[in-house]
């Protein structure tokens, strides 16, 4: 029958579409993610996500596209979002989006503001990658023996990030290592927000493989800095979860 034949059709072309890149210019993860020093190549991009605006200078090749690099960077993007917009802290220049910043007329169309949501997002972008790929590993115990620490590492500093979305923007939307990539993230409340942030640094205080306290090596993260994250989270819990 014509269905038949259609179905015979489609199951013939299926495997024709499951091909490797021919362009001998193109790296597949998995012909660089083949030892433990090539994940912590990787999850340095998760650590160096908060100061630098991308791979090659001030400028140079921004993680993100349609904003100057200066104006994209984690940590001022942070403080303008969380000081300027208070008494905290003035800023005199006179660049665009700045007054509206001090003077709390500031929107979705504010540069400042576009430029924390999508760095923000970009940041849990490279840590659900990580844990992504990481997971996928094939390598052995033997050969990664330092997998469920960077996993837990690359979770860390995921946990700060959503603080940041829920202290600056509340409801947001939420993505994590299990999210379809390309499709379009779930919307969800600050409250849900919160409660994913706070089972995260509860489980890994509780039972991951980050080292305790004062036993890392210098910038790598340990407990202490989840209870850091936890604690910010917990300062403002009764606004965070609409109990104020």
């Amino acid at each position: 029958s014509a269905a038949m034949i259609c179905t015979l059709g489609f199951a013939s072309c299926v495997k024709d579409l499951d091909v490797e890149p021919i362009d001998p210019n193109i790296t597949m993860p998995e012909d660089i993610l083949n030892s433990e020093d090539a994940f912590a190549s990787l999850l340095a991009k998760c650590y160096t996500g908060l100061a630098a605006s991308g791979g090659f200078g001030q400028n140079g090749a921004c993680d993100l596209s349609g904003i100057d690099g200066g104006f994209s960077q984690y940590i001022r993007l942070l403080f303008i979002m969380e000081c300027l917009t208070t008494d905290e802290a003035t800023c005199c220049w006179n660049d665009a989006g700045l007054p509206d910043m001090h003077n709390l007329s500031w929107n979705s169309s504010n540069s400042f503001a576009n430029g924390a949501y999508y760095r923000f997002y970009t940041q849990i972008g490279f840590c659900n990658e990580f844990i992504r790929k990481a997971n996928e590993s094939k390598l052995t115990d033997e050969e990664f023996p330092s997998k469920a620490r960077f996993i837990a590492e690359a979770r860390a500093l995921r946990a700060l990030t959503y603080l940041h979305v829920i202290d600056i923007f509340g409801n947001a939307s939420f993505v994590n290592e299990n999210s379809v990539v390309g499709a379009n993230p779930a919307y969800i409340s600050r409250a849900s927000l919160f409660e994913f942030v706070e089972k995260e640094c509860q489980e890994l205080l509780s039972g991951s493989a980050l080292p305790e306290a004062g036993k890392s090596e210098y910038a790598r993260l340990d407990k202490s800095f989840v209870r850091m994250v936890l604690a910010k989270l917990y300062l403002n819990a009764e606004v965070y979860i609409g109990k104020a």
